[in-house]
């Protein structure tokens, strides 16, 4: 189906064009969750795709390449816990993470933004959710699904 790690070519943001949208990586383990992210992207003139992944390494190595706008991150990836949260807030600098996961957790979600994640998305809530929270946290906003019942500090 999905390639463990795909990239778009042309992925320098010096060669980035303001009418190019948000540059996002979509990083997910199941390739169903992957390829239902994208198909909800792909509507989104504002929202350009420039690369995907299907386990974390690959995720991270792609990111540092492209330097996207949004990293996609589904948080039950393998390793993909709070510090991994922390430390890749840490590393990707200009990259903002969103968390897309099925956890209900309210401590888990605050957790997770407390630690650097800019957007928590629920998964049954990501085909309305998801195009907002990437446009949200691109123009330096959090954004929590209304449903996760964390309400996402400035």
């Amino acid at each position: 189906m999905c390639p463990e790690l795909w990239l778009v070519p042309g992925d320098s943001r010096s060669d980035r064009r303001e009418a190019d949208g948000v540059r996002v990586v979509l990083a997910d383990d199941h390739p169903l969750s992957l390829f239902a992210m994208r198909r909800v992207l792909e509507s989104d003139r504002g929202i350009e795709i420039v690369g995907e992944a299907e386990a974390l390494k690959p995720a991270i190595s792609v990111t540092l390449r492209v330097r996207p706008d949004v990293l996609v991150l589904a948080v039950w990836m393998p390793r993909s816990r709070i510090g991994t949260v922390e430390m890749l807030a840490g590393t990707l600098g200009g990259t903002a993470i969103i968390l897309a996961t099925m956890e209900r957790d309210a401590a888990f979600a605050s957790r997770a933004l407390a630690v650097g994640a800019r957007g928590y998305v629920l998964k049954d809530r990501a085909d309305s959710d998801l195009p907002h929270a990437i446009h949200a946290v691109a123009r330096g906003q959090r954004y929590v699904s209304p449903t996760a019942g964390v309400t996402p500090l400035p």
